[in-house]
């Protein structure tokens, strides 16, 4: 069992005696922290302490109304009013930001030092960028429209681009277009399931990433700062809260640090490329020209493998986005790949897998950016003929602030492991919780699920 803890909380170097006898786990450590204030949260095989007197929500509003200033509204296509899912949302000049959420509401959190004079940069696929200045936001909420960029004809320039190698000179500038020292990712991270299209479980967290160089055998660390959960299971969900967290995935999913057989363009086994490469468009991304390269598995290769597009910039080749799937005749085939051991009274089959992995620039190089993933599942009770369920599940992960000074890896007592399945652990959900994070606004659905199980909630004392 390890402890995780903020040493302005507990004193290090305090050297502490107590009497000999019987107690309960928490009534030894608090005995020895010499603070009943402390709460106790258990998460995986780590002990969390933190201090009640950081979770007070005024104390957190307070704060805000004297060190942070913050934007709201809604982004929307400027021709049809539609809302526009993860666009990027992001301080000028700066590492801090945010993205969209599926119903186009951001809500962007800014330390007073940057506002005064900074302009708030919006962006997404295909719209033209666009850039406002943060005292126009500040206060309220804003209709934000993008406008569709329409190619003219001197930017469509008739040009045989050969995909293969567009994506071998990418690889070849890897290390002049990604960051290649260690860097700290303050990560918003969330995580959710869904059982027959009803909401069933919601995890929050901010954690703190070490993020090892790009072509460096170090793995990455987490660190955990903060964390919400709520769910409402009944009694036949078990298998439901067995998932594996996604913060792992999220981290293998960085497809420049652990390139994919997809962006090798041959085969270890006969210089053949086990994909089809075909160029398809130009478009704009972050006000970038970029190509678009799709992927699909060759006919005669017979394991599941992913489709999907690659967005290269057509400046600096680098790969700012990854669309990809695993094709539908073949995603049956790769329920194994998901589900490392099925239940005795339950079969699982893999139905849909879709990932999404951005890349932004901040100064002079490119950083993991906003990552989703969703993956669906049918489930059907052995022995039963009419009785299958649907579950979805799915996590997303967005770096909303990147330090690359001073950087060192996480001491072993302050890092968790990426495997910690954060749905079996119970904590308060609180509406005002994260304070100054930045984080992706909940979806007016979940909202709504949240209130009307709010007497399910659990809190660990």
């Amino acid at each position: 069992m390890l402890f995780i803890y903020n040493s302005k909380v507990i004193n290090n170097e305090n050297v502490v005696k107590i009497k000999a006898g019987k107690r309960s786990l928490k009534e030894a450590i608090l005995e020895v922290v010499g603070n009943p204030k402390i709460h106790l949260n258990n998460i995986g095989k780590h002990i969390l302490l933190t201090s009640c007197e950081s979770d007070n929500s005024d104390a957190i509003a307070d704060s805000l109304k004297t060190k942070y200033s913050v934007i709201e509204g809604k982004l929307v296509d400027a021709i049809n009013n539609e809302p526009i899912a993860y666009g990027s949302v992001g301080l000028s000049g700066s590492s801090l930001g945010t993205i969209s959420n599926q119903e186009g509401i951001f809500k962007l959190i800014v330390p007073e030092v940057y506002s005064k004079s900074s302009e708030v940069l919006f962006s997404h696929l295909g719209y033209e960028q666009q850039k406002i200045s943060f005292s126009t936001l500040n206060g309220h909420f804003s209709n934000i429209s993008l406008q569709p960029r329409v190619m003219s004809l001197p930017e469509v320039v008739v040009k045989a681009i050969d995909p293969i190698k567009l994506i071998e000179k990418m690889r070849r500038n890897i290390e002049n277009n990604y960051f290649m020292s260690p860097s700290y990712l303050t990560t918003f991270y969330r995580e959710g399931i869904d059982y027959n299209d009803n909401f069933r479980s919601l995890t929050e967290a901010v954690i703190k990433l070490y993020k090892s160089p790009y072509k460096s055998v170090s793995v990455d660390q987490v660190q955990l700062l903060k964390m919400r959960k709520v769910s409402n299971y009944s009694s036949s969900d078990t298998i439901i809260a067995k998932m594996s967290s996604g913060i792992d995935a999220s981290l293998k999913l960085d497809v420049i640090k652990d390139l994919p057989d997809f962006l090798f363009t041959y085969s270890t086994y006969n210089n053949s490329p086990s994909y089809n490469y075909k160029y398809i468009e130009s478009t704009i991304i972050d006000g970038k020209m970029v190509d678009v390269i799709s992927f699909t598995q060759k006919k005669n290769v017979v394991d599941p493998r992913y489709a999907g597009k690659l967005y290269i910039t057509s400046d600096e080749s680098a790969l700012v986005r990854v669309e990809m799937c695993i094709l539908p005749e073949m995603v049956k085939n790769a329920t194994d790949m998901f589900v490392s051991k099925q239940a005795q009274y339950m079969k699982l089959t893999l139905s849909k897998v879709d990932y999404i992995i951005n890349y932004k620039k901040f100064g002079d190089y490119y950083f993991i950016n906003h990552v989703r993933g969703d993956i669906y599942f049918k489930a059907k009770r052995r022995k039963k003929l009419f009785n299958s369920s649907s579950i979805h599940t799915w996590f997303e992960m967005l770096p909303c602030k990147i330090d690359t000074v001073n950087v060192a890896k996480f001491s072993r007592n302050e890092r968790i492991s990426p495997h910690t399945v954060f749905s079996e652990t119970v904590f308060e959900y609180d509406h005002n919780f994260w304070g100054e994070y930045n984080i992706i606004t909940l979806e007016q659905k979940i909202e709504d699920a949240i209130r009307n199980i709010s007497p399910k909630i659990e809190v660990m004392k």
